[in-house]
């Protein structure tokens, strides 16, 4: 595993003008040009069988450890314990109360219905969020 400092200048250089960078509304950000675009897909590319190899190793990896923990949460529950630290980890066991709510179920308790839509004019926010979508595996023929 290759880890840089920030204070390695090509990490500095690109943290600076990076796309993704946090900015205010105000932050004009330069263009992004066509050969770095493609340099960056190719590169993103290029990873995923690398990516998808590190998660399957890593899904058994955790496979093999909720095994572990609900052994561990089991006992636990059999001595009536509440908290164990195990090699630096500490498990706890503990009741909450929440209180989880939909709109349908607060109409249905307010007398009057306009308290919602106030509600939503006056604290709802709008955000862009961005996301990738994976392609969709392509059919064997033992499926079709």
């Amino acid at each position: 595993m290759c880890t840089m400092s920030a204070s390695t200048p090509a990490v500095a250089a690109s943290t600076e003008a990076s796309p993704m960078s946090a900015t205010s509304p105000t932050t004009v950000q330069p263009m992004v040009k066509k050969p770095a675009f493609r340099k960056a897909s190719k590169a993103f590319v290029a990873l995923q069988p690398s990516i998808t190899e590190a998660a399957a190793v890593l899904k058994d990896l955790k496979k093999q450890s909720s095994a572990h923990v609900k052994l561990i949460k089991q006992y636990m529950q059999e001595q009536s314990v509440s908290e164990m630290d195990i090699g630096g980890f500490t498990f706890v066991s503990e009741e909450k109360e929440r209180c989880r709510w939909s709109e349908d179920n607060l109409l249905s308790i307010l007398e009057d219905p306009t308290i919602l839509d106030k509600y939503k004019d006056e604290f709802t926010t709008t955000k862009t969020s961005f996301s990738i979508k994976r392609p969709k595996r392509p059919r064997t023929e033992a499926e079709e």
